[in-house]
């Protein structure tokens, strides 16, 4: 027995080792190494901000009715983070944030009595709500996009251009803050103060091509795909019949005053008393003057200071059909009637309340509108001594002008360098294609700049001819200009008319779809910023 015990611990002190004491510490020291590696990386990659360009800020989800949700896409933390700022920016312009707004407060909920966004959530803060609002303008953006990748007759041409335009403004910006500050920066660096963590440059240029494809897109269609031909204007002006002539009258509103909460026994009152001030009204008023003053009498107290000073709120000039109907077809009706004659009266009742009219006349507006495409070439290169561009420079600004117009064959050709080679952001996605504009309004911009003047006579000149063409100079760039059209401006207005109605119509067909939502990460969100 006892030589059998000995033999099996003689048997194991035999067998070999898996791994040799070189080999463990081999490994051990591979080991650490690829921990220190992958923690050293992953250091250097957070404050690279590689998690904000990786990771999801937001998913946007599409619904089809009856079908199951499905995420269309994911915007990563970084994409967010611009969007922020750009809707931080536009809520602060249309003052939809307190006048005292700062970063600190971000994180506050917004107080009860200044609810902005979805009241029925109490804990929200301000970063929510910007975010949201962010993810909600974004919400449409992506569908036309979309919409327009998969669109085979559509070809971007200016997207290009913009997208190189605006980094290159971008790095111009990145050179003087350098020279005013001499804080030396990369032009990722400038991004980053500007929108948050992960923006590059790179990246940035693709959150604009993004945002400028759906809007050139949309330039696209409504000039292309929503514009009606001349026959079918005219095809839409006869339907229309006095329809396209304009309402000039009196009118009133008298409210039916509720609490909220009220019985339908308490709105039927309300209503009922609105009415008999109407019928009041009606009854009473003679002419355009008693109107007014018997309307003055039987308004509410908060309603007094509109009739101060002799002022009249009650006259409503030059009204289309599509902003009668907004009284309703029953007045609609009335107002476009054959056998209408002023100082007919009438009474419309309203959800809200009952209207009181006095019709005066209905006319055809006849002012004449324009409709022409520009490109604007700014002045560049030396100053003289008077702090003003060299003559010499201008000339070259000049001489380009020349050799852009000898490129003009038609309106499209036209366009197309517009896209390519305008300065005048406003107006490079269209084109440079500004429609429908008054006469009048041509000469109530400030005459004292000569350019003005100058386009204005030159648009105006009854020898004008679609496919003219000019150049114009103000002291700081020259302008060449193509003479499109002009129209009555009833006609234009029939025709924005049929171009609204197109989009609205095309608008419901991607909305169709299914309906649109988005989650916001913020966890990611929070994660990727430092």
């Amino acid at each position: 027995m006892e030589n059998k015990t000995k033999a099996a611990v003689k048997g194991k002190k035999n067998k070999k080792p898996i791994l040799s004491s070189s080999a463990k510490r081999t490994l051990v020291i591979v080991s650490f190494i690829l921990v220190l590696v992958i923690s050293v990386g992953g250091f250097f990659a957070y404050i690279a901000n590689v998690p904000a360009m990786l990771l999801t800020g937001a998913e946007i989800t599409l619904t089809p009715e009856g079908g199951s949700p499905k995420v269309i896409e994911r915007i990563k933390v970084n994409e967010l983070k611009y969007l922020y700022s750009s809707a931080l920016s536009q809520l602060s312009q249309y003052q939809m944030l307190p006048a005292d707004f700062s970063i600190e407060m971000e994180e506050q909920p917004i107080p009860e009595g200044d609810r902005l966004y979805n009241s029925e959530n109490p804990g929200k803060t301000y970063r929510e709500y910007i975010y949201e609002h962010a993810c909600l303008t974004l919400l449409q953006s992506i569908l036309i996009e979309k919409q327009a990748r998969n669109d085979k007759d559509f070809k971007p041409e200016v997207v290009e251009f913009s997208v190189r335009d605006s980094i290159q403004a971008l790095r111009d910006a990145v050179k003087t803050n350098t020279e005013i500050y001499g804080h030396q920066m990369t032009a990722d660096q400038y991004l980053t103060r500007l929108y948050g963590s992960g923006i590059t440059v790179t990246s940035f240029a693709s959150f604009l091509e993004r945002e400028l494809i759906a809007d050139e897109y949309m330039q696209y269609l409504l000039q292309y795909k929503f514009m009606p031909t001349p026959e079918e204007l005219r095809a839409e002006i006869d339907e229309m019949g006095n329809k396209t002539e304009l309402v000039t009258f009196h009118y009133y509103f008298f409210r039916a005053n509720f609490e909220e909460g009220a019985t339908e026994e308490q709105k039927a009152a309300a209503k009922a008393e609105a009415r008999s001030k109407a019928d009041e009204l009606s009854g009473r008023a003679t002419d355009p003057v008693s109107f007014r003053n018997v309307s003055a009498e039987l308004s509410d107290d908060s309603e007094a200071e509109s009739f101060m000073d002799g002022k009249d709120p009650t006259y409503a000039e030059k009204y289309s059909i599509n902003t009668i109907k907004g009284f309703g077809e029953e007045a609609a009706n009335f107002f476009y009637s054959p056998d209408r004659v002023e100082g007919d009266k009438a009474v419309f009742d309203v959800e809200a309340g009952s209207i009181a009219v006095y019709y005066l006349s209905r006319q055809l507006d006849e002012e004449r509108t324009f409709s022409y495409r520009s490109i604007r070439l700014h002045y560049s290169g030396e100053f003289g001594t008077d702090g003003k561009i060299l003559e010499t420079e201008k000339e070259k600004t000049n001489l380009e002008a020349a050799e852009i117009m000898a490129q003009v064959s038609d309106e499209a050709s036209f366009a197309l360098l517009a896209k390519q080679k305008s300065e005048d952001s406003s107006l490079r996605m269209a084109g440079g294609l500004v429609t429908g504009v008054p006469e009048l309004s041509l000469f109530s911009d400030d005459m004292t700049l000569q350019i003005n003047m100058d386009k204005a006579n030159w648009l105006t000149d009854p020898d004008r001819k679609p496919g003219d063409m000019t150049v114009l100079k103000a002291d700081e760039y020259v302008e060449i200009y193509f003479f499109k059209e002009y129209l009555p401006a009833w006609q234009s207005e029939v025709r924005k008319s049929i171009m609204s109605e197109r989009y609205d119509e095309w608008m419901l067909g991607i909305e169709a779809q299914g309906e649109l939502s988005f989650k916001i990460k913020y966890g990611n969100i929070d994660f990727a910023t430092y």
